[in-house]
């Protein structure tokens, strides 16, 4: 009896227990997939799901339910009765089948949203998707946290970091990464000559303060935004006349250090944010916001005048499709443009998500709004007082030229019979009367002439800027196209972003209309939230993309695709840690600078390695993936272009301004105009898709058909030929021999022979940045005595023989994997 009491009490304790500690757990964590998806998967998919989203609202994933649909938001976190979901459920309108939920499935519903409306962690779970958070910085002692992230990886593999490379390699290095040109003799002795321990840390900053830096960046960024100085698409490829002033903004901007959120919310609104529709005066300001948003007129476009409406509407949907692929490539390295035709085969994107986004340059680009041909899209840089101004004075000066143009026919009616008069009488040039008559005409003609001057010189010049802006505050509904075919249009829906970026707790959201608006405001708000601390992907973009630049590779190698389909990075927590130190400054600075991001890398121990190969290391990471030494690299096509103007003397360092032209040779190469003489940096070369420079072009230059996230680097025997053969080598060769002859003319030698030494020591010291071995020296010596020794032998004087034979060897070092490669 004593046992089955005892046995009794302690079943009763356990169970007291038991239900105490269940009344004190914390609720169960309800998801959508596991508790909600299932109670509405049979009764509300068929009008809310695959293919049928009736009134915009699809109930497949948490994230489109978040989205809402076209009569707002269907979730409210937290709040049941502000959840349309919840309310429609539980008054029995919806669904609107015999097949209602019942009151414990109603009360489900309920219980989830005030507990957070959350998912399972798949919903969100590739890491990129979700916002970033700032790591530790690993316990490896470095200077540099970057290198105590990579020393980390590196310890984990058996692996270091190799020794820092010499001095010369190291600021040829830097210098070409950060302009796009070689260091010149000077600046490498006096970094060689100076000792203190930051002469790095102060060349770092020099190269960045340096205006050629913004030339070398910006085509970078340029790659990405789609630049193009043509239209593409028909035969005729029409030049864009003015579409170089976004190029100049981008070098600016970047000479500027402007922060790259401000960057991006001006390129993608910079329109609306100016307010300049009501300014009261066109400042700088306004025309720098409204010639950023060039970036979104950089696609291919080539409406015109004599299209018919279908015609138009085709291209306008090819415009919109590029201009929004460009726009997210670019910012968030996802690829929506997957999901035009169909939802994402291999992300978590749908279709309505692409939409979603089209909706957003509804208010500027309209496939089915009256016939806007390219050209005609222009904002004129003046506000309308003063556009109303300006056309009243050249008007008044317009109707005084034609006053002085009638003058001057009269003046021309009354002196050609006098004209013909001496003629046909052969009288005597000297004449009085006649001499007197030709006087009075000059001294008319000049004064006509001084009056049109004075009269031009009032007209008040009102140009153009190719921009976007919204055509009125009322765009078109964006429907879902099906199979991406602009002719059947599908369900609507509202602008937004793709379901699995947004944030239920921070979601995006338009601003109300306000009745004297004259924008949308969907763009801003679209800039906003891809500039927002906290998005997932812009930071880590952009860092990577910086990250790839100086280093050849990305932490993820897959710039353009931070999907699950894209490379995972080699580096996780350190491509966080940067891109949360951007976001908020880098130690403590201004908020997404790249400048700062540029010195935190370029500062490390890591960039600073030697590329020297070291086998035991190759034969555990032979890839070099986490970095245990520097990747050696092949200089872009503009680089090397540029490299080599530099190097010979004839680079043209103006800035900004029209683009120069590109000629078409008989033999089919595309050179640039006046290149024979020299010329200006790649950057401000014309960019014609139709006709790509061919010196450019066989460097992996890219031809624009949409964008370039990410070059090739390709190796081929055209660009071994090129290096030789091509007429702009051949040329720059000679140019280099002169400069050689040139800068040694003054040198004292005991012989012919010293004397060319110390020519082949200067162009060495020019083309590769040091001086030849004796193994070199030597080889050249032969080389070019040889060579001079041919030339005569071939009918030409001694003077010139040397001088091409110095020309030859010029052209040899200009081609050499030591000029197009860097260490």
């Amino acid at each position: 009896m004593k046992k089955t009491n005892t046995k009794w009490a302690l079943i009763l304790a356990f169970a007291t227990l038991s239900a105490i500690a269940f009344a004190d757990a914390p609720p169960k964590q309800m998801t959508y997939e596991r508790d909600i998806l299932p109670l509405l998967r049979t009764r509300c998919l068929g009008c809310h799901g695959a293919g049928m989203a009736q009134a915009g609202l699809d109930l497949r994933t948490l994230g489109s339910a978040l989205q809402g649909g076209n009569f707002g938001a269907a979730l409210v976190v937290g709040k049941p009765e502000a959840s349309r979901l919840y309310t429609a459920v539980k008054s029995g309108k919806m669904p609107p089948n015999p097949a209602k939920l019942s009151p414990s499935e109603i009360q489900t519903i309920a219980r989830w949203i005030e507990l957070g409306a959350k998912g399972r962690a798949k919903e969100g779970g590739h890491w990129a998707f979700r916002a970033p958070l700032l790591p530790p910085i690993p316990a490896v002692r470095a200077a540099n946290p970057i290198d105590s992230f990579i020393g980390s990886a590196l310890q984990k593999s058996g692996l270091s970091l190799s020794p820092r490379t010499d001095k010369r390699t190291l600021l040829r290095r830097l210098t070409y990464d950060l302009i796009g040109l070689p260091p010149t003799a000077k600046e490498i002795t006096d970094f060689l000559a100076d000792t203190a321990p930051n002469a790095y840390q102060k060349a770092v900053n020099r190269l960045l303060e340096d205006p050629r830096y913004g030339e070398r960046w910006a085509r970078y960024w340029l790659d990405t935004a789609g630049y193009a100085d043509s239209e593409g698409v028909l035969q005729e490829d029409r030049i864009r006349s003015n579409a170089w002033k976004y190029r100049d903004y981008v070098i600016k901007s970047l000479n500027a250090d402007k922060p790259y959120d401000r960057f991006l919310k001006e390129q993608i609104a910079g329109d609306e944010i100016s307010g300049y529709r009501t300014a009261k005066a066109w400042t700088p300001e306004i025309e720098e916001a409204v010639t950023a948003t060039g970036f979104l007129r950089t696609a291919v476009d080539a409406t015109r005048d004599d299209f018919n409406e279908h015609q138009f509407t085709e291209y306008q949907y090819r415009m919109l499709h590029d201009t929004q692929t460009i726009l997210v490539s670019s910012t968030l390295g996802v690829t929506l443009q997957c999901a035009r035709c169909h939802d994402h085969k291999y992300e978590p994107l749908s279709q309505k998500d692409y939409y979603r986004v089209q909706g957003a340059l509804a208010g500027a680009i309209r496939p089915t709004g009256k016939l806007l041909p390219t050209y005609r899209r222009q904002i004129v840089a003046a506000t309308t007082a003063e556009q109303a101004r300006a056309k009243e004075v050249n008007a008044q000066v317009d109707t005084a030229i034609q006053g002085l143009a009638q003058r001057e026919q009269k003046l021309l009616a009354n002196y050609k019979p006098v004209y013909k008069a001496k003629f046909k009488t052969a009288a005597d040039p000297d004449n009085a009367t006649l001499a007197k008559t030709f006087e009075e005409f000059r001294k008319e003609s000049e004064t006509i002439a001084k009056a049109r001057t004075q009269e031009e010189a009032k007209r008040i010049p009102l140009e153009e800027i190719r921009a976007l802006y919204d055509q009125d505050t009322a765009p078109p509904t964006t429907h879902i196209l099906l199979r991406g075919e602009y002719t059947k249009f599908g369900d609507p829906v509202e602008p937004g972003v793709p379901a699995i970026l947004n944030d239920p707790k921070h979601p995006f959201t338009l601003p109300p209309i306000a009745k004297d608006a004259n924008t949308t405001g969907r763009r801003s708000a679209l800039a906003d939230w891809i500039a927002r601390p906290d998005n997932p992907l812009t930071a880590r973009v952009l860092v990577n993309r910086v990250w790839a630049h100086h280093f050849g590779v990305g932490i993820v190698a897959s710039p353009d695709n931070f999907g699950r389909s894209g490379k995972a990075p080699t580096h996780p927590e350190l491509l966080d840690w940067l891109a949360c130190q951007f976001v908020k400054g880098v130690g403590g600075g201004k908020a997404w600078t790249l400048r700062a991001l540029h010195r935190l890398i370029l500062t490390s121990d890591t960039y600073c390695q030697t590329s020297a190969d070291r086998p035991d290391c190759a034969k555990r990471d032979p890839e070099d993936r986490l970095l245990w030494r520097q990747r050696t690299r092949r200089l872009e096509a503009e680089a090397i272009r540029d490299g080599i103007l530099a190097t010979t003397g004839t680079l043209d360092t103006k800035m900004f301004g029209t683009p120069v032209s590109n000629d078409l040779t008989g033999t089919g190469e595309v050179v640039v105009a006046g290149e024979e003489l020299g010329g200006r940096r790649a950057i401000y070369l014309l960019v014609r898709r139709s006709l790509p420079v061919t010196f450019l072009n066989v460097f992996d230059s890219p031809v624009m058909e949409t964008n370039c996230t990410r070059r090739t680097t390709s190796t081929t025997a055209t660009q071994a030929l090129t290096l030789l053969n091509s007429r702009f080598m051949t040329t720059q060769a000679a140019h280099f021999a002169e400069r050689v002859l040139r800068e040694t003319k003054d040198d004292k030698h005991p012989s012919d022979y010293e004397a060319l030494k110390g020519r082949i020591r200067k162009a060495y010291t020019l083309g590769f940045v040091r001086l030849p071995t004796e193994s070199e020296s030597r080889a050249a010596l032969g080389f070019v005595q040889a060579q001079t020794l041919r030339y005569e032998r071939s009918g030409k004087p001694r003077d010139v023989a040397m001088r091409s034979a110095l020309a030859d060897l010029c052209l040899a070092l200009l081609s050499a994997n030591e000029f197009v490669y860097i260490d």
